[in-house]
């Protein structure tokens, strides 16, 4: 069944349920997923907010975006599209009209607590009975530096300790992921395993030609090889906690929730947050005031690699800036 997000046009904010747990009001249907717009995002698609309204906080006012659609007030306020000449509006509404609101992000919180405890109570007894069942295994978290596996991480940490990061660093990744991922491990006080492949990507290009999206070659000559050659030289087979979730495409949605890997020998996959939307993701983050790729305030949707074939065209943009 598809989620969707409501809006509670009292307390004017974003909702998980159709009723609101501040005011018991009943909430309107306003998209089927959204995720916060920060500051530096929100300049690049509509320029510089009035003066008035520039806050120092990294969410401005009330606005939030489902993939080329702003959305304040529960309403569509703008769509936009990437063509030749770069981000183009299709419609602008009034922005000094959008109200500002200093307690934005608490009231959010405050409706979508109980939303959120209940989530993170299931992800981690799902953590703690995965574990008993694989105790004979090594356990790991499989760590990009994107959100999900952010989150993964953290809860693994609560239900867990004692946690192990195992991070293919491609060659092709951001800067800015590779220096997020090793201070992530570091101020969490994390064991982390950064894995390198043996070729360089773009030696690979020069005899295989670019990767495509239906011919994705680097995923296995730059993540998935160097981990199975890692775990070649354990004595052991490996339990890792993934941040897949089945929303994130067709293919992930038919997944079992834990399953043995089918690119990395010796690793059994389990996903704590694969029943969980962005939204309920970008809130637990913002609940728990975990750090996050410093990427995603400039309006990334996802953190990967950045010549990724899959990568949309609004990701090219931001790349490109």
């Amino acid at each position: 069944m598809e989620s969707s997000i409501y809006w509670c046009h009292n307390c004017n904010i974003p909702i998980t349920s159709n009723i609101c747990d501040l005011c018991r009001s009943k909430g309107e249907k306003c998209s089927p997923d959204l995720k916060p717009v920060f500051l530096p995002e929100f300049r690049f698609i509509v320029g510089q907010l009035p003066k008035k309204n520039v806050s120092s906080r990294k969410l401005p006012i009330n606005f939030f975006r489902y993939r080329n659609r702003i959305i304040a007030n529960g309403k569509i306020l703008l769509n936009f599209k990437i063509n030749a000449n770069g981000i183009e509006l299709c419609s602008k509404e009034n922005l000094t009209d959008i109200p500002f609101d200093e307690n934005l992000i608490e009231k959010i919180i405050r409706a979508n607590k109980k939303m959120l405890q209940r989530k993170e109570l299931q992800a981690i007894r799902f953590i703690k009975k995965t574990a008993r069942l694989h105790r004979d295994k090594k356990i790991l978290v499989s760590f990009s530096g994107g959100k999900d596996s952010t989150v993964t991480s953290y809860l693994v940490n609560k239900a867990l300790r004692n946690v192990t990061l195992i991070f293919s660093n491609t060659g092709i990744e951001f800067p800015e992921t590779v220096k997020f991922v090793r201070n992530f491990a570091k101020r969490m006080n994390f064991e982390l395993i950064e894995l390198r492949p043996p070729r360089d990507f773009f030696d690979l290009c020069e005899e295989l030609g670019p990767p495509s999206r239906m011919m994705r070659w680097c995923c296995f000559t730059q993540k998935s090889a160097p981990i199975n050659e890692y775990y070649a030289t354990l004595d052991k087979s490996v339990l890792s906690f993934d941040g897949i979730r089945k929303v994130e495409s067709k293919s992930r949605a038919k997944f079992e929730r834990i399953r043995k890997n089918t690119k990395i020998i010796k690793q059994y996959s389990a996903y704590p947050i694969f029943d969980w939307t962005d939204f309920e993701v970008w809130l637990y983050v913002l609940w728990r005031d975990i750090p996050i790729n410093p990427l995603y305030f400039y309006g990334f949707s996802r953190i990967g690699c950045w010549v990724c074939p899959n990568n949309g065209k609004f990701d090219d943009f931001l790349i490109r800036r």
